[in-house]
């Protein structure tokens, strides 16, 4: 009985102290904002000003300061960005140079995913509206995200004729994907709507077309291509490339895994509100998974820019002899 009265006690100064910061339990939310059953505290009003979403940044609920929901993408953000920079630093002619285009269609996808999920978990307590508003431009941004990881995946990587396509169907391949991102974008923002069932898995299948798809083909080209094929389906071909492309899908499968289980607050309800939660692992798995595949863009990129100024080479010193 002592030990239960210590328990009573301890949960209600737990509560107060969150409630000292204007936070509110599930039970006093409108549903719809409490999609994930076993977070129970922790939730910012419904109806929220502008300046009290931005000071939230700093108060310990279940999307900002001891959740990670808003600061694991955030210090993603500008540890990619930094990256990006010192990368483009090592090229002085990263903005000129065509090779490096499908490049930054990538750079600008990872940084509007990082950006826009900021945003949309910082501001969706405005009001209710705003909350599905801004989960819909997070699946936006993750579809442009998508097709920038297959624009650069399918250069750097593996040209379109590594996987069966000639030159003169590589123009279909690309309206394909940009036909399926919107599509895409449509089946997640589908999954606001409290009708709709299993929303969760039809979340991760959406996204696991867009992330998977190019490392299959990687895959392919790398287990199953012959050693003699053409030079530019080599590219990416060596142990390194197959490390990042293996880590970057393990890890992407426990992001799927946390997002459609609810792991580990679905055993203990109310013991993660704050910190642990699935969905901060999730972006945490999802930030780790974007940074293997930049490194596994950038050393195909790389790859590309070494062969391509040595048939410069080769061709001046041609020019000079002939």
């Amino acid at each position: 009985m002592k030990t239960q009265a210590q328990n009573v006690k301890s949960s209600s100064k737990w509560e107060l102290w969150l409630r000292s910061y204007g936070l509110k339990s599930r039970c006093e939310m409108p549903e719809h904002m409490c999609p994930n059953k076993y977070i129970i505290h922790g939730y910012r009003p419904s109806s929220s000003s502008w300046t009290y979403c931005l000071k939230s940044l700093f108060y310990p609920t279940n999307e900002t300061l001891k959740s990670l929901n808003v600061w694991s993408h955030a210090i993603s953000l500008f540890v990619m960005a930094n990256h990006y920079w010192n990368f483009a630093c090592l090229y002085p002619d990263y903005l000129t140079n065509p090779i490096f285009y499908p490049y930054w269609v990538f750079v600008v996808g990872v940084i509007t995913v990082f950006t826009v999920s900021c945003f949309s978990h910082l501001f969706n307590c405005k009001s209710p509206a705003m909350y599905d508003t801004c989960f819909c431009y997070d699946y936006a941004s993750f579809s442009l995200h998508g097709m920038g990881m297959i624009s650069s995946f399918g250069f750097y990587l593996c040209s379109y004729s590594c996987v069966g396509f000639s030159a003169d169907t590589s123009s279909w391949i690309s309206v394909i994907t940009s036909l399926a991102s919107p599509v895409g974008v449509v089946c997640l923002c589908l999954t606001r709507y409290p009708t709709i069932q299993h929303k969760h898995i039809l979340r991760v299948l959406t996204c696991a077309v867009f992330v998977l798809v190019p490392n299959l083909a990687f895959v392919y080209k790398y287990f199953i291509q012959n050693a003699d094929v053409s030079i530019h389906c080599r590219v990416g071909n060596d142990a390194t490339s197959l490390v990042y492309s293996v880590v970057s899908v393990i890890v992407l499968i426990f992001a799927g895994f946390f997002q459609g289980s609810h792991y580990p607050e679905s055993c203990h309800p109310g013991k993660f509100d704050i910190v642990g939660h699935s969905h901060q692992l999730f972006h945490l798995s999802v930030a780790f998974t974007i940074y293997f595949q930049t490194l596994l863009i950038e050393g195909s990129l790389t790859e590309w820019v070494d062969l391509l100024q040595t048939w410069h080479a080769a061709q001046d010193l041609l020019t000079v002899h002939t």
